[in-house]
């Protein structure tokens, strides 16, 4: 029940056991962020600064009609001064995101910018990591001739889960057609394809469209191990030719 009220719910599925299925990702972010710092003692709460500074940016990516400073003190049980340094923090990290900070009477915070920039700030604030979700993007991985380094993973199973979140509330990324293009080309966009595929199948929720798509495919080809063995020209003809007429 207060899941059920927080913006989740409890599942059951065979052979898997119990899980909590998140519905709206905004109201269960501030429901397990306020459980999980009741639960600390004072003295980890005082010295955690990077974990309010990752919460106060979650929470300003993710609204969408904003939130005050009073809101945001009153989560975090801080008084107004106490707030002053992570918050400014957190503004600087979203910023370096190309991600604008705007501010307005009555409504409070909340961030503007394209939704891609969106989801790589709230990828790299965010603590959701579904085991399950890296399993099968992994399977999926080393069925193809690419390899990404195990910080790497960890962040696209976090991708994943914000993508499909983020898909599932309206906020589609729209990408350039020289971007979508560019990447259309290489093996990434069949390897991003076949990644939401076998995700679709097992868990439903990931029949994203073709900007979607890309933007995984060049997700995954900005995290390749930089030390793959592979001809550069296969795995990105466009870029391994650019770069051998730089060189040349």
């Amino acid at each position: 029940q207060i899941l059920n009220e927080n913006g989740a719910r409890l599942v059951s599925r065979r052979h898997k056991g119990y899980n909590v299925e998140v519905l709206d990702p905004e109201a269960y972010d501030t429901f397990s962020a306020v459980t999980s710092i009741r639960q600390m003692p004072g003295s980890m709460l005082n010295a955690d600064r990077e974990s309010r500074v990752r919460y106060l940016s979650r929470r300003i990516i993710s609204t969408e009609t904003g939130i005050k400073k009073e809101q945001l003190a009153d989560q975090l049980f801080l008084s107004a001064s106490a707030l002053r340094e992570p918050l400014s923090m957190a503004t600087r990290l979203c910023e370096s995101f190309g991600l604008r900070i705007v501010s307005r009477p009555g409504t409070g915070m909340r961030v503007e910018g394209e939704e891609y920039k969106r989801r790589l700030a709230l990828t790299e604030v965010s603590g959701e990591e579904r085991q399950d979700i890296r399993h099968t993007f992994q399977k999926t991985l080393r069925e193809r001739p690419t390899s990404l380094r195990d910080s790497a993973t960890q962040r696209v199973a976090g991708y994943l889960i914000i993508a499909r979140n983020r898909v599932q509330n309206g906020h589609e990324i729209r990408l350039p057609d020289p971007w979508r293009e560019s990447i259309s080309g290489t093996m990434f966009y069949p390897l991003a394809q076949s990644i939401y595929h076998t995700l679709e199948e097992q868990y439903g929720g990931y029949a994203m469209p073709r900007d979607e798509v890309a933007f995984l495919g060049i997700l995954l080809f900005s995290m390749l191990d930089v030390n793959l063995k592979r001809d550069t020209f296969s795995l990105h003809p466009g870029f391994a030719g650019q770069a051998g007429r730089l060189r040349a």
